[in-house]
């Protein structure tokens, strides 16, 4: 009887020397992603603007990595910048990248593959929108979209094909005009809105697309600008990025301390930073009808398209 008394003291003593390191062990498996250790994190090359892409790749994965540390998650980060979103097509499906941050325009096309799930968007100054704006001199004799044939265009370089060049073309078509490569007889391209803006302000091109807020930003610094040039034509409201997660993530607990952490970035100091070089306040919650005018151009645009090779144009 005292044997048996004896390995039942044992027996309890290991158990209770051993159930803290299951315990520790448990929770720290649970906060360890169940994929990897790896945090993967993507961004359109579309969404930085004047920006050495090397330097913000290095910056924004130096900002992530102290982030993650700083919330207690077992896991560091790679953070990729890509051109094309089929690049990183065979990475999601691989599980090997977590977040994915997109233009409007590529997540419309890309949404449908069933990989990705949007959660947030951009906001900047105060909103999750912005439009873009056609501008000219007061004193131009330009009063219509029609009086822009035969002048000097400048838009932005990091707009080239996105929003601001589907409108564009959609203006000229529904105006029965040609393509904008064969209606303006110049089109350059500027790094910034305030060299687009005042290169029509001085007379160098007739006409420039920006977006509305930016050039409010220019005004604020010149006056002058906003008496001496008037808006033409506005386009809609858009969203202009969409941050998704991949989807096989759902179920995943970290999937909603990812989404947490992102959401508030603005509140963290590093986070402020990693916003700063999108040039953006915070991120907002997602709404799909976020999506409808994008949408809406889209199909517009494609539509155009068809006709064209219809033509042989």
């Amino acid at each position: 009887m005292s044997n048996l008394f004896k390995k039942m003291k044992l027996y309890l003593l290991v158990f209770y020397l051993v159930k803290p390191l299951f315990i520790f062990s448990q929770t720290a498996t649970e906060n360890k992603f169940p994929e990897h250790n790896v945090i993967g994190i993507a961004y359109s090359d579309k969404l930085f603007f004047n920006t050495n892409l090397k330097d913000a790749q290095a910056a924004t994965k130096v900002l992530t990595d102290a982030i993650i540390k700083k919330k207690g998650i077992d896991a560091t980060n790679e953070t990729i910048i890509f051109h094309d979103i089929s690049a990183i097509e065979s990475d999601l499906c691989k599980n090997k990248i977590d977040i994915v941050a997109l233009p409007l325009l590529d997540f419309i096309q890309f949404k449908d593959k069933g990989i990705i799930n949007p959660f947030a968007v951009h906001m900047r100054e105060g909103s999750v929108f912005d439009n873009y704006i056609i501008l000219t001199r007061n004193d131009s004799g330009i009063k219509s979209i029609k009086d822009l044939k035969n002048k000097k265009l400048i838009f932005l370089t990091s707009e080239r094909e996105n929003i601001s060049n589907l409108w564009l073309e959609t203006l000229l078509y529904k105006n029965n005009l040609l393509p904008a490569s064969k209606f303006f007889s110049n089109i350059r391209e500027a790094d910034k809105a305030s060299q687009a803006v005042l290169s029509v302000f001085f007379k160098n091109s007739d006409v420039c697309i920006v977006m509305y807020k930016s050039f409010l930003t220019v005004t604020e610094l010149n006056p002058q600008i906003e008496k001496e040039l008037t808006i033409l034509e506005s386009s809609p409201e858009f969203v202009f990025s969409i941050v998704c997660v991949r989807k096989s993530m759902t179920k995943s607990e970290n999937r909603d301390i990812l989404e947490e952490t992102l959401l508030f970035l603005h509140k963290e100091s590093q986070g402020k930073q990693i916003l700063t070089l999108f040039k953006i306040d915070k991120l907002m919650p997602f709404k799909p009808e976020y999506l409808t005018n994008g949408e809406l151009l889209l199909k517009e645009f494609n539509k155009i398209n068809k006709d064209f090779k219809q033509i042989g144009g």
